[in-house]
């Protein structure tokens, strides 16, 4: 069994350094938004704050996956991917909660052998892309590329700029990422490595970018979008509250309205409320009840202003981190989404 992989663990790096920058004489909100479009994967693991979820994989499936990097964008950037070919993979997910040093944990485990014991004689059903979360890796939505290839699908799983395996020296929050899964897209399908129409999946800022992709390329058929956030800067908040409490929010909202300025882009153009009027493809909307990130009403928000057909889940008890791994109660959905959808 490998070692435990801990959710959101570099996602309060930039907020444990603002004591560095108070003391270099930087404004509080700015020096938190230059650390925030930082690549996370630059960040030193002694930052790593406390999990709520920690992930447990036997066999080691996720190495053991088809890899390519794709240099994408100007100047190239390698964008790092691990392809799941459709076939029986013997995936398990199990959960349950436990208390750690007076504080609920999530215990996630996965079961998967790779190779496939079984491949399947007929082609893939469709093409699934999957987007991790801020500060993550392809290696967290893995149980969803397994689950998904099990159904017949094609799964490609993806480091974005800046995360995992990919380079990149800062993020964009979305607008930069969205261009490069178009060009992704097309540079796997001139490789060969997409079949059928196109699904997105993502969870939290992956379900972000997943919805800015299917608002401007109209090979995305369809998008499951797990917890995305409406406006950036009450996700920031949100963290803030679950994290770093002693972090004043006034910080934070400076913080917030400095990163457009820092990007190039305007006012609201990180907001995932400017583009969810374009969004003409159907898409299914996953809420935590107790997600303080990416709160239902938020979420609610983006469905009303998708032009498709849309539907939306909530799980009553999830909270944002714990919100993917809820495969009893989502495996059955996501994969009805799909059926209906990528046939």
């Amino acid at each position: 069994m490998i070692a435990p992989v801990a959710m959101d663990r570099r996602s309060l790096l930039p907020l444990l350094l603002l004591l560095a920058g108070i003391g270099g004489g930087c404004a509080p909100g700015r020096f938190i938004a230059r650390q925030l479009i930082q690549a996370p994967n630059s960040f030193p693991d002694v930052y790593t704050p406390a999990a709520k979820v920690v992930l447990s994989y036997t066999n080691h499936p996720v190495q053991s996956l088809p890899e390519l990097f794709v240099p994408l964008g100007d100047p190239p950037v390698p964008i790092h991917c691990r392809f799941v070919e459709p076939g029986d993979y013997g995936f398990r997910a199990t959960d349950h909660w436990e208390t750690d040093h007076g504080r609920p944990v999530l215990k996630f485990g996965m079961d998967a052998v790779v190779p496939a014991k079984q491949l399947r004689s007929a082609p893939p059903h469709g093409t699934v892309v999957i987007l991790h979360g801020y500060a993550l890796n392809k290696t967290v939505m893995a149980p969803w590329g397994f689950f998904l290839a099990e159904q017949g699908y094609r799964c490609v799983l993806v480091d974005l700029r800046g995360h995992g395996r990919s380079g990149g020296r800062q993020i964009h929050f979305g607008p930069v990422e969205s261009r490069d899964m178009t060009e992704l897209l097309t540079r796997l399908a001139r490789l060969g490595h997409i079949s059928g129409p196109i699904g997105v999946l993502g969870d939290s800022y992956g379900a972000a970018i997943a919805l800015r992709w299917a608002a401007d390329d109209p090979r995305v058929r369809t998008v499951v979008a797990m917890a995305p956030y409406a406006r950036l800067s009450t996700a920031m908040e949100g963290i803030r509250k679950t994290y770093a409490r002693w972090v004043p929010a006034t910080w934070v909202q400076a913080a917030a309205k400095e990163l457009p300025g820092l990007l190039a882009e305007r006012g609201d153009a990180l907001d995932t409320t400017s583009i969810a009027g374009r969004i003409r493809v159907p898409v299914l909307f996953v809420a935590g009840g107790r997600d303080v990130v990416a709160p239902v009403g938020d979420v609610r928000e983006l469905q009303w202003s998708v032009v498709a057909d849309s539907k939306m889940v909530v799980l009553d008890e999830a909270i944002h981190e714990s919100l993917p791994y809820d495969f009893q109660r989502l495996g059955p959905v996501v994969r009805e989404w799909f059926e209906e959808r990528l046939r």
